[in-house]
Protein backbone atom coordinates (compact mmCIF):
# COMPACT_ATOMS: atom_id res chain seq x y z
CA UNK A 1 0.00 0.00 0.00
CA UNK A 2 1.16 3.19 -0.97
CA UNK A 3 1.23 6.31 1.63
CA UNK A 4 1.93 9.91 1.23
CA UNK A 5 2.87 11.75 4.19
CA UNK A 6 2.01 15.33 4.35
CA UNK A 7 4.57 16.06 7.39
CA UNK A 8 5.28 18.74 9.50
CA UNK A 9 8.68 18.33 8.57
CA UNK A 10 7.90 20.69 5.58
CA UNK A 11 9.07 23.59 8.16
CA UNK A 12 12.41 22.03 8.08
CA UNK A 13 12.66 21.11 4.25
CA UNK A 14 11.15 24.06 2.83
CA UNK A 15 10.82 26.80 5.24
CA UNK A 16 14.34 26.56 6.21
CA UNK A 17 13.60 25.93 10.35
CA UNK A 18 15.98 23.93 12.49
CA UNK A 19 12.84 21.87 13.88
CA UNK A 20 9.27 21.23 13.28
CA UNK A 21 7.72 23.40 15.80
CA UNK A 22 6.99 26.58 14.06
CA UNK A 23 4.86 24.95 10.99
CA UNK A 24 1.08 26.28 11.50
CA UNK A 25 -2.03 24.14 10.95
CA UNK A 26 -2.62 27.09 8.00
CA UNK A 27 0.38 26.09 6.43
CA UNK A 28 0.16 22.16 7.07
CA UNK A 29 -3.28 22.75 5.23
CA UNK A 30 -1.75 24.65 2.76
CA UNK A 31 0.55 22.13 1.91
CA UNK A 32 -1.93 18.73 2.26
CA UNK A 33 -4.04 20.67 -0.24
CA UNK A 34 -1.14 21.15 -2.79
CA UNK A 35 -0.46 17.16 -1.99
CA UNK A 36 -4.16 16.69 -2.49
CA UNK A 37 -4.15 17.54 -5.85
CA UNK A 38 -1.49 14.90 -6.96
CA UNK A 39 -2.88 12.49 -5.07
CA UNK A 40 -4.60 8.93 -6.76
CA UNK A 41 -3.46 5.44 -5.87
CA UNK A 42 -2.20 6.03 -2.40
CA UNK A 43 -3.27 6.56 1.68
CA UNK A 44 -3.15 10.46 2.21
CA UNK A 45 -1.97 11.28 5.61
CA UNK A 46 -0.96 14.59 7.33
CA UNK A 47 0.60 15.52 10.70
CA UNK A 48 -1.47 17.56 13.55
CA UNK A 49 1.12 19.94 13.90
CA UNK A 50 2.92 20.52 17.01
CA UNK A 51 0.87 22.25 19.33
CA UNK A 52 -2.86 21.26 17.75
CA UNK A 53 -2.42 17.82 19.88
CA UNK A 54 -1.73 18.35 23.42
CA UNK A 55 -4.09 17.59 25.88
CA UNK A 56 -7.23 19.68 24.89
CA UNK A 57 -9.72 17.43 23.59
CA UNK A 58 -11.87 20.13 22.01
CA UNK A 59 -9.22 22.20 20.51
CA UNK A 60 -7.52 18.73 19.08
CA UNK A 61 -11.00 17.88 17.19
CA UNK A 62 -11.34 21.34 15.88
CA UNK A 63 -7.64 21.12 14.68
CA UNK A 64 -8.49 17.78 13.17
CA UNK A 65 -11.64 18.46 11.46
CA UNK A 66 -10.08 21.06 9.66
CA UNK A 67 -7.34 19.23 8.37
CA UNK A 68 -9.71 16.77 7.31
CA UNK A 69 -12.67 19.06 5.71
CA UNK A 70 -9.92 21.32 3.82
CA UNK A 71 -7.54 19.00 2.59
CA UNK A 72 -9.51 15.86 1.59
CA UNK A 73 -6.74 13.51 3.61
CA UNK A 74 -7.67 10.13 4.46
CA UNK A 75 -6.12 10.08 8.08
CA UNK A 76 -4.14 11.96 10.38
CA UNK A 77 -1.01 11.46 11.98
CA UNK A 78 -0.57 12.56 15.46
CA UNK A 79 2.71 12.27 17.70
CA UNK A 80 2.27 11.28 21.52
CA UNK A 81 1.26 8.68 23.88
CA UNK A 82 -0.65 8.12 27.01
CA UNK A 83 -0.77 12.36 27.80
CA UNK A 84 -2.45 12.65 24.81
CA UNK A 85 -5.04 9.76 24.73
CA UNK A 86 -8.09 11.43 25.75
CA UNK A 87 -8.05 14.03 22.55
CA UNK A 88 -7.01 11.23 20.54
CA UNK A 89 -10.31 9.56 21.84
CA UNK A 90 -12.44 12.62 20.80
CA UNK A 91 -11.06 12.74 17.47
CA UNK A 92 -11.17 8.65 16.62
CA UNK A 93 -14.97 9.02 18.02
CA UNK A 94 -16.16 11.90 15.66
CA UNK A 95 -15.07 9.40 13.14
CA UNK A 96 -11.72 10.55 11.69
CA UNK A 97 -8.47 7.26 11.31
CA UNK A 98 -5.93 8.27 13.30
CA UNK A 99 -2.08 6.69 12.35
CA UNK A 100 0.03 6.95 15.74
CA UNK A 101 3.61 8.62 15.73
CA UNK A 102 6.49 6.56 17.22
CA UNK A 103 10.02 6.01 17.51
CA UNK A 104 11.67 9.96 16.20
CA UNK A 105 9.31 12.08 18.39
CA UNK A 106 10.84 15.54 16.53
CA UNK A 107 7.89 17.35 18.03
CA UNK A 108 9.39 16.94 21.72
CA UNK A 109 12.68 18.15 20.97
CA UNK A 110 12.72 20.76 23.62
CA UNK A 111 11.42 17.55 26.05
CA UNK A 112 14.24 15.27 24.80
CA UNK A 113 16.84 17.73 23.51
CA UNK A 114 17.80 15.00 20.49
CA UNK A 115 16.14 13.53 17.73
CA UNK A 116 17.10 10.09 19.15
CA UNK A 117 14.99 7.27 18.06
CA UNK A 118 12.87 6.16 21.13
CA UNK A 119 11.10 3.39 22.69
CA UNK A 120 9.94 0.35 20.08
CA UNK A 121 7.49 -0.91 22.35
CA UNK A 122 5.43 1.90 21.92
CA UNK A 123 3.51 0.76 18.72
CA UNK A 124 2.06 -2.18 21.00
CA UNK A 125 1.26 0.07 24.33
CA UNK A 126 -0.59 2.74 22.31
CA UNK A 127 -2.50 0.43 20.62
CA UNK A 128 -3.24 -1.51 24.08
CA UNK A 129 -4.17 2.27 25.15
CA UNK A 130 -6.23 3.36 22.68
CA UNK A 131 -8.43 0.19 22.42
CA UNK A 132 -8.76 0.49 26.29
CA UNK A 133 -9.66 3.92 26.34
CA UNK A 134 -12.27 4.01 23.70
CA UNK A 135 -13.36 0.39 24.16
CA UNK A 136 -13.16 -0.28 20.67
CA UNK A 137 -11.09 -3.68 19.53
CA UNK A 138 -8.16 -4.04 17.81
CA UNK A 139 -9.68 -3.93 14.68
CA UNK A 140 -11.04 -0.13 15.24
CA UNK A 141 -7.00 1.09 15.02
CA UNK A 142 -6.76 2.55 11.84
CA UNK A 143 -2.38 2.02 11.87
CA UNK A 144 0.24 0.22 14.53
CA UNK A 145 3.96 1.16 13.60
CA UNK A 146 6.88 -0.99 13.87
CA UNK A 147 10.59 -0.30 13.63
CA UNK A 148 11.36 -3.22 10.77
CA UNK A 149 14.80 -3.33 9.33
CA UNK A 150 14.26 -2.58 5.24
CA UNK A 151 15.86 -6.37 3.91
CA UNK A 152 13.05 -7.88 7.29
CA UNK A 153 10.26 -5.73 5.74
CA UNK A 154 8.50 -8.44 3.51
CA UNK A 155 9.00 -11.28 5.73
CA UNK A 156 7.70 -9.31 9.52
CA UNK A 157 5.32 -7.20 7.90
CA UNK A 158 3.79 -7.96 4.31
CA UNK A 159 3.56 -11.72 4.67
CA UNK A 160 3.18 -11.65 8.07
CA UNK A 161 0.09 -8.46 8.50
CA UNK A 162 -0.76 -6.97 5.09
CA UNK A 163 -1.38 -10.24 3.11
CA UNK A 164 -3.45 -11.90 5.40
CA UNK A 165 -5.63 -9.05 5.90
CA UNK A 166 -5.57 -7.34 2.72
CA UNK A 167 -9.31 -7.15 2.35
CA UNK A 168 -9.71 -5.69 5.90
CA UNK A 169 -7.59 -2.76 4.92
CA UNK A 170 -8.82 0.67 5.29
CA UNK A 171 -8.08 1.75 1.74
CA UNK A 172 -6.07 -1.02 -0.90
CA UNK A 173 -3.52 0.06 -3.88
CA UNK A 174 -4.92 0.94 -6.57
CA UNK A 175 -7.95 3.23 -5.63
Amino acid sequence: MDVILVGDSASNVMAGNTTTLPMTLDQIIYHGCSVMKAVKHALAVVDMPFGTCSGNPYKSLEAAIRIMRETGADTLKIEGGAEIINDIKMIIDAGIPVMGHLGLMPQSINKYGTYTVRAKEQAEEITKTIMKITNKPEAAVSVAIVEVEENEWMKKVYDTEIRPNFEKLFKKPGY
